[in-house]
């Protein structure tokens, strides 16, 4: 719908989806020659343990993401460090309520 609430021809709307799949196309094109580049540059400067240590980032991210949004809940700092209930539900209501509001002010804007 237009803003004087008149539809949008299907023309127009197959034109906007083809622009923006060639926007994308195109990011896409420039974030490869540029990341390529940039990771090319890295390997040149790497320094004995650099791997090990990317390694074990790898092996974090992997970890995390096998994790269930339970158990990745309970890594919100402070979850857990009491041991109880009370405050990891409170974390748990903290990071809800943030989340909510986070979605609210996209849903606005």
């Amino acid at each position: 719908m237009t803003k004087r609430g008149e539809p949008i021809p299907a023309d127009t709307i197959v034109w906007m989806f083809h622009r923006e799949l060639h926007n994308l196309q195109e990011v896409y094109a420039a974030r490869k020659l540029i990341e390529s580049e940039v990771y090319l540059s890295a390997c040149g400067k790497l320094a004995p343990g650099d791997l090990d240590r990317l390694a074990s980032y790898l092996d974090a991210v992997r970890d995390r993401a096998r994790m269930t949004p339970e158990a990745a809940l309970l890594q919100v700092p402070g979850a857990l460090r009491s041991g109880s209930r009370a405050r990891t539900e409170e974390a748990a209501a903290r990071f809800f309520a943030a989340s909510q509001s986070f979605y609210a002010s996209l849903a606005r804007d």
